[in-house]
């Protein structure tokens, strides 16, 4: 059985997730949902997001299962230290509650008054992103 993330940034891109974790991830397995309680925002200094509590907020993203311990390593290690799991409950397809591993930023991590777009970051940053993990060898295996 596999583990299930909630991803609300540029994991959420299908490209992004499959060279991180080495493989396709079926789209079956990548489902939409939503997290209540949090808004994101661009890192302060960067291109990607994090999470900052917001009673009345909802952030919308990708709830991906099936997977393995692999994955997770692969996972955590592109997140970094700044990033812990938390294991939080979103809504999932139908409305759903299922609980979920959702990276969370690190109490020291900042972020910008700027609101996070998925389509203006694939728009402004996507190809220079994959670039690097590419160069840092996230798409190798390991």
């Amino acid at each position: 059985m596999g583990v299930t993330f909630f991803f609300y940034g540029t994991l959420t891109d299908p490209d992004v997730l499959a060279s991180v974790v080495g493989r396709s991830v079926p789209a079956a397995d990548r489902r939409r949902a939503c997290l209540d309680g949090y808004r994101r925002v661009a890192r302060d200094g960067a291109s990607y997001p994090i999470l900052v509590p917001d009673p009345a907020a909802r952030v919308d993203g990708v709830l991906v299962s099936g997977l393995d311990a692999r994955d997770r390593i692969r996972l955590q290690r592109f997140e970094g230290p700044d990033y812990w799991v938390d294991r939080l409950s979103v809504q999932g397809p139908g409305g759903r509650a299922v609980t979920a591993c959702v990276f969370m930023p690190q109490p020291w991590v900042r972020g910008s008054a700027e609101p996070w777009d998925l389509a203006t970051w694939r728009r402004r940053h996507k190809r220079r992103y994959i670039a690097r993990l590419r160069a840092f060898g996230m798409c190798d295996p390991d």
